[in-house]
């Protein structure tokens, strides 16, 4: 990966759709992991601030220049957030060693595989990263619907894999050729029979990145159409919705 590729990449990773920690009414119900664990897990995946080799040594350069706390501070946090993203893949990779036959383990785990190659420095690593997420989120994908039946607190088992996939797709290059399948799974999970009965926290979460996109691809009508959907069945991202819609009040939304 050359090194305008990996900057670009790093800024593409900064997804904000997977953040379901906080955000999906998750119970132990039908999944036989320890729920503690994967909330754990996911606490450190969803880490809001983002981190990147690049990141880092911007901060570093600035807090040594200048001499600058809140530099020093940022820089600090970003490695925290490092370490975070590292405890979260192996977090999933415990619990997906506890049970490998299953899939939603599988989706988080390669989600957050992906994600470490934001952490390391060597390009070679990054791929490895990206190649063994990339593998984990496709072995998911593909068992996914013998789990149609289950759930996963208020959520279908199938659905939160696809959204977990679609997300990690979205966020990374067009060169990794993943947009147009991370786009056409989001769509069929808003056509899924079953994403009307999932909890409102997750049907938040899916309206949102799916007008998040539209706004990125310049769809104002879709993007409006979905964050007024998180709005009027009060969502727990009814709020930034709320803010999206009168953020753009010149582009239709």
């Amino acid at each position: 990966m050359a090194n305008t590729s990996a900057s670009r990449f790093f800024r593409y990773l900064q997804w904000s759709g997977l953040a379901l920690a906080g955000n999906l009414a998750l119970s132990p119900q039908a999944m036989a992991f320890s729920e503690t664990a994967f909330r754990q897990a996911m606490q450190q995946l969803t880490t809001e601030t983002p981190c990147s080799v690049q990141a880092r040594a911007e901060q570093a350069v600035a807090a040594w220049l200048h001499q600058d706390m809140v530099n020093s501070l940022q820089q600090a946090e970003s490695e925290q957030n490092c370490q975070s993203m590292q405890r979260a893949a192996a977090g999933f990779s415990s619990l997906l060693q506890q049970e490998p036959g299953n899939p939603l383990l599988m989706a988080y785990s390669g989600a957050a595989t992906s994600k470490l190659a934001a952490t390391d420095r060597d390009r070679h690593a990054q791929a490895n990263h990206l190649q063994q997420g990339m593998a984990l989120l496709d072995q998911a994908l593909q068992i996914a619907p013998e789990f149609r039946s289950e759930r996963h607190g208020q959520v279908p088992v199938a659905l939160e894999i696809e959204f977990v996939a679609a997300n990690t797709f979205l966020a990374l290059p067009e060169a990794m050729q993943r947009q147009t399948q991370g786009t056409q799974l989001l769509q069929q999970i808003l056509n899924d029979s079953s994403f009307e009965e999932s909890g409102l926290p997750f049907r938040g979460a899916v309206w949102l990145r799916a007008a998040r996109l539209a706004i990125a691809r310049h769809q104002p009508e879709v993007a409006k159409q979905y964050l007024e959907q998180a709005v009027s069945k009060q969502t727990p991202q009814a709020g930034a919705a709320q803010q999206l819609l009168m953020r753009y009040p010149d582009s239709g939304l």
